[in-house]
Formats: structure tokens, C-alpha cells, sequence
């Protein structure tokens, strides 16, 4: 089956019903899964991680702050559904169907119907599978109002886990902290983060990048709120350990580990207030981030330099003896050239380069030997790299 062409695939599926073409079971359900994943479309390109993270952030969530219902009413997985629930007869089919259908409308948001579903798998003694729960477990926000009745589910979901022998993995302790992430500013939600993380080590699972993305944005909600913790620094230190243990590469285990350079850099830039952790921590943990990035052969972005610029440079008083504005220029030549003379725009934050760059070559330049020289050759890079983007 090819995978850009699931609909297609539908539609011969219907013209061999209608001809009175065999059909093994096994294909119909791995059609039916792929609708149900895919939400009754043919697969997405795949984007840059930022840039996907910026699309879910913006598909999930309206203007209102609520979360966005995208699943498809009346697609092809609801008419293959109610067309399978005719046919299917033993318990394990009657698994796989219900579980691949309540994982794609949780997936996609429609949680309501999701419940309906969920409530008539119990009546009939249909048992929930670990991926029904994880995304279960990472849709509490749009089944439950208040942050107390949120992580009261959680406790309900585990407690349904562990009675029918159902192990937790990785990807249902990063679904709690992504509810727990939803519950912006949850005075609790630090706590229970990291009750969560003792309890993944107690099952002997390792946090990935995406739990510690997740931790992150509940230690740092918004701008206003975490400034004074110093929990990015040892999440810092804490990845270098498991870089170390992990023979001196980071593994990619789940869908989120893509955001932990995101946000980790975009939390470095905004909520380093400390005076003394801006000049002395914020340089250092931007190096650390950047270093980690080209462990996991991730080239830095335009976004990223722009995010490091502001790190080192966080007012027109601080950063003026660094040098980095300048090997930062020096980098991005090289990119430039190893690119094939063009810059390749990857993320969101890329705009933001040239204007940090100008802003901080301008008011930051304050020794006379970078002022008379490197200024006016930073600002002519700055300027031929727009033009040749804008071509």
C-alpha cells in the first residue's frame, strides 16, 4: 500500500466490495488503521520540527483557548467503522477496531465522541490497549475543566492501567506531562511533574528529550513565571550524563523529543531575569543547547542564532566584550557556502535573525576595533544574506 495514497486505496477497496472481491481481513484493518491515524486523508509532507510544532500548536488551539476539534465527522474511518462493527466477530478484532477508532478521534481532538466510544467498549467488555490510553492521557484537557479534576483522571486512567495489567511506556508518562503542560499556571503542576519523572525512573524508563520539552514549559508557563527556578541548568547537566551513558549520542524516542531544542532556547532567551543568570548561566546553557543540538545532527537555524544573539546580548549593557556576534557571522558564511550559496529557511524564528543581528551589531559593538571593523562587515553580511533569501 502506498502511503501517500490511502484515499485511493479506500476507493478500490469499495470497488472491490462492490464487484464481490475478496478482501483479506488483514488488509481491511490496516486500511482502517491508516484512516483512523491519518484522519481520513492522505499523509502530510513531513516539516521541519519547529515548524511542526508551530502547526499542531496552531491546529490544537483556537482564539478562544480551547482545543480545536480537526477529526473528519461522516470520513472515511467513520463509514469503514460502522462497516467493520458489522463484520467483526472475535474478541480481537473487535479490539483493534474499537482501539485504532477511539486513538484517531482522541488524536484528532474530537473527545466527545471519543468518551461515547470509550463507554461502549466497557459495556461490552472491550478492552482499552496502551495507545488508546496514552492518547487519552494527552486529551484530559479537552474532556476535564479544572486543573484538580484533570490530574484526578490521570490518577483514575493508571489505576484502570495497572488493574488490567496494562504497563505504562514512555509515551504515556510524556502524555501526563503534556496535560500537565495544558494546566498553564497549576501551582501543583511543578510537583507532579516531578513526581512523575521519579515514577518513569522507578519503572525504568528513561526520560527523552520530549519529556524534558514538556517539563520545561510546566517549570516556565509563560514569561512571567520561573525565572527565579534553575531547573533548565540541571536539565542541562542532567542530558549530559545520559549523553555520556548513551556512548556520546542522543536516541529519539518519542514524537516529542523534536520541541526540547525549541523550547529549551526559547526559555533561555525570555526567562533568564537573574542578573547574575543572564550574564553568568544564560551564554553557557545557550553553548550547551547548541552543542546538543549537533550531537543529534541537528544544524542550528537562522531562529536558533537569532535566540543565541539575544542570550548574550540580553540589553545594550551586557555582552559588548563578547565576540560572538561575530562567529556567529563567520558560521553562517560557512552554512551559506555548504548550502549551495542560499540559506534554507527552517523555522519560524528565522525572521527574527537579520533584525537581532543589525539591532545587537549597533548598539553592542562598544570596542573600537570591532566597532571600526567587524560592525560594518556583520552589517553588510546581515544585508547580503536578505538579499540573496529574498531572490
Amino acid at each position: 500500500m502506498n502511503w501517500n495514497k490511502i484515499t485511493k486505496a479506500y476507493e478500490i477497496y469499495k470497488k472491490c466490495l462492490e464487484n464481490n472481491v475478496d478482501i483479506s481481513t488483514t488488509c481491511k484493518y490496516a486500511l482502517f488503521d491508516l484512516l483512523c491515524i491519518y484522519n481520513s486523508e492522505n499523509p502530510m509532507d513531513t516539516l521541519p520540527p519547529e515548524e511542526d510544532w508551530y502547526r499542531r500548536e496552531l491546529n490544537e488551539t483556537n482564539q478562544s483557548g480551547l482545543t480545536k476539534r480537526t477529526w473528519k465527522d461522516n470520513g472515511l474511518a467513520e463509514q469503514m467503522f460502522e462497516e467493520l462493527k458489522l463484520s467483526a466477530t472475535s474478541v480481537e478484532q473487535k479490539i483493534r477496531l474499537y482501539n485504532s477508532f477511539a486513538s484517531g478521534l482522541l488524536k484528532y481532538n474530537y473527545a466527545e465522541k471519543a468518551m461515547t466510544i470509550l463507554d461502549e467498549m466497557r459495556q461490552n467488555k472491550i478492552s482499552i490497549d496502551l495507545t488508546t490510553y496514552n492518547y487519552l492521557l494527552r486529551s484530559i484537557s479537552s474532556i476535564k475543566e479544572s486543573y484538580e479534576a484533570r490530574w484526578q483522571f490521570i490518577t483514575e486512567c493508571l489505576q484502570d492501567m495497572k488493574q488490567n495489567s496494562i504497563q505504562p511506556n514512555l509515551r504515556t508518562f510524556n502524555s501526563i506531562l503534556y496535560t500537565l503542560r495544558r494546566c498553564s499556571v497549576y501551582e501543583q503542576g511543578p510537583i507532579l511533574a516531578l513526581s512523575i519523572l521519579k515514577e518513569m525512573r522507578q519503572c525504568g524508563i528513561e526520560p527523552s528529550l520530549g519529556t524534558w520539552a514538556h517539563i520545561i514549559m510546566i517549570f516556565y508557563p509563560n514569561d512571567q513565571i520561573g525565572y527565579e527556578t534553575q531547573i533548565l541548568p540541571q536539565i542541562m547537566d542532567e542530558l549530559e550524563k545520559q549523553y555520556e551513558s548513551n556512548g556520546h549520542q542522543f536516541q529519539w524516542k518519542d514524537i516529542d523529543d523534536s520541541e526540547f531544542f525549541f523550547n529549551a532556547m526559547f526559555k533561555a532567551t525570555v526567562n533568564c531575569r537573574d542578573i547574575d543568570l543572564v550574564y553568568e548561566q544564560g551564554p553557557i546553557l545557550a553553548l550547551s543547547i547548541l552543542k546538543e543540538m549537533r550531537q543529534c545532527g541537528i544544524e542550528p537555524s537562522l531562529g536558533t542564532w537569532a535566540h543565541i544573539i539575544m542570550i548574550f546580548y540580553p540589553n545594550d549593557q551586557i555582552g559588548y566584550e563578547t565576540q560572538i556576534l561575530p562567529q556567529i557571522m563567520d558560521e553562517l558564511e560557512k552554512q551559506y557556502e555548504s548550502n549551495g550559496h542560499q540559506f534554507q529557511w527552517k523555522d519560524i524564528d528565522d525572521s527574527e535573525f537579520f533584525f537581532n543581528a543589525m539591532f545587537k551589531a549597533t548598539v553592542n559593538c562598544r570596542d573600537i576595533d570591532l566597532e571600526s571593523w567587524q560592525r560594518p562587515r556583520i552589517t553588510l553580511k546581515s544585508i547580503t544574506a536578505v538579499i540573496c533569501n529574498s531572490q
